[in-house]
């Protein structure tokens, strides 16, 4: 009986022409979509555009074979079907109008399925890609820089769609000239796709070679050559970074917006252009003497093109830098930042990169926490694959004490850039202000398997230093710092000195640290270096008992923290100083003055991290001072918040700066032992 009702339905959508309307409705329907797309590009609509048009498709499809179902369009008009076939009158039953309900289901969830497909035919998880340096293939050296910001077009692009995740060139850039197999590049940078590709000049003309590979399976998805000529360089390279990205979007079934094509041909100035690029890769390394190099080349690019909207934008994310770091937190620097940005949105506000300069300058020049989280995050929908967005929202949640949500940013950070020392560090150094020690030594052990010899490594050493010595475990850090020395501003620095006062033995700290001072005052390095020698060395001296010495080196530290504090005045990194050298001097009076405006400047409540470190500082100058009734409540207070160098009882046990506390009953609770398996 089923299949003689089958027979009859199926007659029935025949004489009713329900499959014909379907068919047109599918046929129709991708014109549609491919309009759709077109306009999303062309009027740089929002990426969600063509899925509403998608979406509208699907839910009105069942509700057309229905109409079909039912009426027919006729000479005279559209009229209800009453008839059946070879004119037989019928009443339809309830199976009749399952089996039409069932059969509709099925068309519509093809139809639907086809649809969905043409959008995504892989999931996010899948699309993931890295975009690897290209190879200079040519004699001339110069193609190699072509190449590398040819790929960092084409990765930034990339980085600005939402349905896929990007690596981040500083990590892409790793294997430069590196003989690794394509397949081991993805699992370091845990993608499923890499695109390589190479540069060569022949003659006049540059060939550009690339190809879409899945590492996985070792197949070529895409691969095209282009032949140019290299009279307009820098056109040349914004055409083909917006090919290339285009047809990498398309054979991945993701959409470009044209509002970020046309932002590839920032200037016509090729020497504007350079100086940017050899900028943006000194500013990358985020050390100062390289952020103040980038400046240098910012001006000059903004003199040659004051219509560089990309070249403001960094220049005020340069100064915010320099604003934000304390080393020169003065008006002027601020005036600054604030002029190149103005300078910048009035060339294009709605760039992505201007934007992010914009967030930077609320978080670094203005402390706005909340509204530059609120900046980060709106930017993050625009440019989700920017890892310096991501760690930006990290670094603010965890000032705001969001210290889960910071986590996570973190996290998704290191996603994307997942061979970026700096981004790694941080997120252990979370890990040590919250107290998760054994997170923190996980994630630092894992960054050694990377980074395991040269300078990338002495962050961490140092970090790891500092987790075992929060621990208790001061053997563990002996071995470790074992063969290492400080350098004048350098990461070990503070572990190594911090071990030889826990250990209460500062002779060969001194004299390191006295031959650091003399190299130091011969080639002067960047920064505040000299004031840490001399406030490490006063702190040693002290330790010895050498009052004379310790008492000498305080004060070289204080002169030169007065030539600061008449230019930063309201810095909180230069009261904090200023308090720890008086009250190595024994000054009551200003070491008190000055540990108290830093906890005002930055109060705890406002930024949480740094908040912290001044309230320690203020706990350390009372216990130094032999105010016990200040320093016990406020060093119980601190040990129950997280810090960037959290007092732990294994700290209060060893450190000497703690030793005038020692007999007051209080104290002795706070260092008494807890019981087995509970944390230091």
């Amino acid at each position: 009986m089923i299949i003689t009702r089958l027979k009859w339905l199926l007659s029935e959508l025949q004489r009713r022409q329900v499959t014909r309307v379907a068919v047109s409705y599918i046929i129709a329907s991708w014109i549609l979509l491919q309009v759709a797309a077109t306009l999303e590009n062309a009027m740089m609509l929002p990426p969600w555009f063509d899925t509403f048009v998608l979406s509208l498709i699907a839910i009105a499809f069942p509700l057309t074979l229905v109409g079909a179902w039912m009426f027919e369009l006729t000479p005279e008009g559209i009229r209800r079907t009453v008839g059946f076939g070879n004119g037989k009158p019928k009443k339809t039953s309830v199976t009749d109008w399952i089996l039409v309900a069932m059969l509709m289901a099925v068309g519509g969830a093809a139809a639907i399925m086809t649809f969905t497909n043409r959008v995504a035919p892989l999931s996010l998880a899948e699309r993931s890609i890295a975009v690897l340096p290209f190879e200079n293939r040519s004699v001339n050296k110069a193609d190699a820089e072509y190449g590398d910001w040819l790929s960092e077009l084409i990765s930034g692009l990339l980085g600005k769609a939402n349905e896929l995740r990007v690596i981040s060139q500083t990590s892409s850039s790793a294997f430069k000239g590196q003989a690794v197999a394509l397949p081991d590049i993805a699992k370091q940078l845990g993608v499923t796709f890499i695109v390589e590709g190479s540069v060569r000049t022949r003659g006049d003309d540059i060939v550009i070679s690339a190809q879409l590979i899945n590492a996985g399976t070792d197949t070529q998805l895409w691969a095209e050559s282009y032949q140019r000529n290299d009279a307009n360089a820098l056109g040349v390279q914004s055409e083909l970074a917006a090919q290339v990205a285009r047809e990498i979007a398309n054979a991945l079934s993701v959409t470009i917006s044209k509002r970020e094509q046309l932002a590839l041909n920032p200037t016509k100035n090729a020497k504007a252009f350079v100086a940017y690029q050899s900028a943006l890769k000194l500013y990358r390394t985020a050390t100062e003497a390289n952020v103040r190099s980038a400046q240098r080349l910012l001006s000059d690019a903004v003199e040659q093109d004051p219509n560089f909207a990309l070249a403001w934008a960094l220049l005020a994310r340069v100064h915010s830098y320099l604003y934000f770091n304390k080393t020169d937190a003065t008006t002027g620097r601020k005036n600054a930042a604030e002029q190149a940005l103005k300078e910048a949105m009035q060339r294009d506000a709605d760039l992505a990169e201007v934007l992010l300069a914009n967030a930077y300058l609320q978080y670094w020049v203005k402390r706005d926490f909340e509204g530059a989280r609120v900046s980060f995050e709106k930017l993050s929908t625009k440019w989700p694959n920017n890892a310096d967005v991501l760690t930006a929202l990290a670094s603010i949640t965890r000032r705001q004490g969001k210290w889960s949500e910071s986590k996570v940013y973190f996290e998704r950070a290191i996603a994307i850039d997942p061979l970026q020392p700096a981004r790694r560090l941080k997120a252990a150094e979370l890990l040590l202000a919250t107290g998760d020690f054994m997170g923190a030594l996980k994630n630092i052990d894992a960054s050694l398997q990377i980074w395991d010899v040269g300078p990338d490594s002495f962050p961490f050493i140092a970090k790891k230093t500092a987790v075992y010595q929060a621990m208790g475990r001061l053997e563990d850090a002996d071995k470790l710092l074992k063969g290492f020395g400080p350098q004048p501003d350098g990461d070990l620095m503070a572990p190594y000195v911090n071990q030889a006062i826990f250990r209460r033995d500062p002779e060969v700290a001194i004299k390191l640290i006295q031959n650091l001072l003399k190299r130091d005052e011969v080639e002067g390095s960047v920064g505040r270096a000299s004031v840490d020698l001399n406030i490490y060395l006063g702190q040693l001296f002290r330790l010895k008992d050498d009052v004379k010495s310790s008492r000498a080196h305080f004060k070289e530290a204080i002169d030169e923290l007065r030539l600061e504090l008449a230019k930063q005045p309201e810095n909180a990194d230069v009261h904090s100083y200023l308090a720890l050298a008086y009250c190595g001097l024994n000054d009551r009076a200003l070491a008190m003055k000055y540990a108290t405006l830093a906890v005002a400047t930055v109060p705890v409540e406002k930024d949480a991290l740094s908040g912290a470190y001044y309230l320690e500082v203020q706990a350390r100058v009372w216990s130094l001072l032999g105010d016990r009734d200040k320093a016990i409540p406020a060093i119980t207070a601190l040990m129950n918040k997280p810090s960037p160098s959290p007092l732990t009882q294994s700290i209060l046990r060893v450190d000497p700066e703690f030793d005038k506390l020692r007999s007051d009953p209080r104290f002795k609770l706070l260092v008494a032992e807890k019981p087995e398996g509970t944390n230091p």
